[in-house]
């Protein structure tokens, strides 16, 4: 009787939160406050999965994709790549939501609230943690960064919650669930424009997960993949059917492979986000994959703008083509060029996940040394997209 009151406790609850400020943060002051804000959110993601799936639409899904994406206040990402936290946040709110929905949880009072907690208190001193009984799930006390004092899921029951489901998925659902499989139902998932009919009548193989991503997801992510590449390749080709002279129009149609780089990896990630749903690896491959992207047009756009502004220059009246001053305004082109590449390929290495400033503080001498000798490579490579 006592877990039935608070089970309809928590459906009321879900509903004043379904209809508060959609702005209104969710609690993590404590242990307790965490896992019920979990619990609200994840009745409130039931709800607005049922209304999609019923009546597929932009708006629906809109409402289900915010809904999703609010998980990321109650988990710790501070060890996620900033490329990946989007898909981590999707993947990992859906498998905790299955494995958490199996559990036998204790009863919010048994669960340690803020007062437990209090400064000045020895035990405040130490990170504070609690584990959901019998398991190794954690709900952890933030030491430092700009989240400090809130308490998360842990970085290590983010990278373990895949292994966590997988141990689980047998046990049946101790709570009421809008699936029977509910990570197999969002490997499953499309957007609005991919109904899901025709999912449905794919042959079995075709919806079997492999590697958290089941097998049309991967022959729809290697085809968009090659369709916009040789869409690039084309627009490159077309580009450099006419000498670079320095001229606006040359300028003007060297931009068009980059820009439509850009343009292209935006729709990629919208189309593979949004409609395609790409889960497990998939989805951190083709976020790493576009995010290189992105840094190579944006470096591009940089080197052809510095090398059109020095060859505009230079081909006023009072520069001679063949001068001091022409050389050194190519040689400040090339400059800028060199080192738009070098803070960008940081920017994405970083965001990618590759710990770049330690590597830089780290290499010293030698690392400067390689960089030298590796400048004219750079400088033939970049010079190969003017």
């Amino acid at each position: 009787m006592i877990r039935l009151f608070g089970s309809l406790l928590l459906l009321f609850i879900a509903g004043i939160a379904g209809a508060g400020h959609p702005l209104e943060p969710l609690d993590t002051s404590s242990p307790r406050a965490t896992l019920e804000s979990f619990l609200v959110l994840t009745d409130e993601a039931a709800r607005r999965f049922t209304e999609y799936r019923d009546a597929p639409s932009p708006a629906t899904q809109e409402a289900l994709i915010k809904s999703l994406s609010r998980g990321w206040r109650l988990l710790d990402l501070s060890q996620v790549p900033a490329a990946s936290r989007q898909q981590v946040v999707d993947d990992t709110f859906v498998l905790l939501w299955d494995v958490i929905a199996r559990l036998r949880l204790p009863e919010l009072g048994a669960i340690p609230d803020a007062t437990a907690y209090i400064e000045g208190d020895d035990k405040a001193k130490i990170p504070a943690e609690w584990h959901i009984p019998d398991t190794e799930i954690t709900i952890a006390r933030v030491a430092e960064g700009p989240r400090a004092g809130e308490f998360l899921f842990s970085p290590d029951t983010i990278k373990r919650a895949s292994s966590f489901y997988e141990a689980m998925q047998e046990t049946p659902y101790q709570r009421p669930m809008p699936s029977d499989d509910l990570v197999l139902t969002d490997q499953l998932l499309t957007g609005w424009m991919i109904p899901m009919v025709w999912v449905e009548a794919l042959p079995g193989w075709a919806n079997s997960p492999v590697f958290g991503q089941v097998v049309w997801k991967w022959f729809a992510v290697l085809l968009l993949l090659g369709l916009v590449l040789g869409v690039v390749i084309v627009l490159f080709r077309w580009a450099r059917h006419r000498d670079w002279d320095g001229s606006l129009g040359s300028f003007m149609r060297r931009l068009g492979a980059p820009l439509g780089a850009l343009i292209l990896a935006a729709l990629l990630r919208y189309f593979f986000q949004n409609q395609v749903n790409l889960t497990g690896a998939a989805a951190g491959v083709a976020d790493y994959l576009i995010e290189v992207v992105y840094g190579v047009a944006v470096v591009w756009l940089i080197w052809l703008t510095a090398s059109w502004i020095a060859e505009a220059i230079i081909a006023s009246p009072r520069i001679s083509a063949e001068s001091l001053d022409a050389n050194l305004l190519r040689l400040a082109a090339r400059a800028v060029g060199t080192v738009a590449t070098l803070v960008l390929a940081f920017e994405v290495a970083h965001r990618v996940g590759v710990p770049v400033y330690g590597l830089v503080a780290g290499a010293g001498v030698g690392g400067l040394a390689v960089a030298l000798a590796a400048k004219s490579t750079l400088e033939n490579f970049m010079g190969a997209l003017n």
